[in-house]
């Protein structure tokens, strides 16, 4: 998912996904993660119990992460992160969200770039949380794969901006699991890469030698 739209939310739309539907209309979730269980049969021929429900979730908080995320880190704004205040419009065939609608919120100006940033988290992450325990997830999901979902995909929205090593994950977006594909990057199935080691110094060049001494100056005749 790269490409997402922000637009404003003027009352609702049909066939948008609520990003407070985990909390207040839990069949909405439910028949986007059976939707894309039936997309993920077609594609791949099998999907993995997990799988649907686990992609859902990620698609749903990241796109609430990279919204407040990118107004913070390329704008001036702390973002209200009341989740009623947001709708997702998914694509018709791939059923990830493209449009994020906003409506107006008690949004916030700040012009010092850490403390803004530092507030839009703040923000982000009690009602991301809540989003992702009240997930209604076909199959178990453990609390460390809903909390770090939402710790993950904020992660994720500021990597993006800011470049660097890929942030190393807490929760699994199962991808291994799915046939012909690899754990991704930052995995936490995988170990730890080894710490990176600087490599030694250069070793200092030889001293230049001695230059040879300069001839003596002619005697002047009488």
């Amino acid at each position: 998912m790269s490409f997402l739209r922000v637009t404003p939310a003027h009352g609702r739309r049909p066939g948008e996904i609520p990003l407070d539907a985990p909390l207040r209309d839990p069949a909405r979730i439910r028949w986007w993660i059976e939707s894309y269980r039936a997309l993920t049969l077609l594609q791949a021929g099998e999907c993995p119990p997990g799988v649907a429900s686990t992609f859902v979730l990620q698609f749903h908080l990241d796109a609430f992460a990279r919204v407040v995320a990118a107004a913070a880190l390329t704008g001036r704004w702390v973002l209200d992160t009341d989740p009623a205040r947001y709708a997702l419009v998914l694509d018709p065939t791939y059923l990830f969200p493209v449009e994020v609608r906003v409506a107006k919120g008690e949004s916030r100006v700040i012009h010092d770039p850490v403390e803004r940033l530092r507030l839009a988290e703040d923000g982000y992450r009690p009602a991301a949380t809540a989003l992702a325990r009240a997930f209604p997830a076909v199959e178990k999901m453990s609390s460390r794969q809903r909390d770090g979902m939402a710790e993950d995909m904020w992660a994720r929205a500021v990597h993006q901006h800011r470049g660097g090593p890929v942030p190393r994950r807490r929760s699994c977006c199962l991808m291994y699991a799915l046939p012909g594909l690899d754990v991704c990057a930052g995995c936490p199935r995988t170990p730890d890469p080894p710490p990176s080691l600087d490599p030694p110094p250069s070793p200092d060049p030889p001293p230049s030698p001695d230059p040879p001494p300069s001839p003596p100056s002619p005697t002047a005749g009488p």
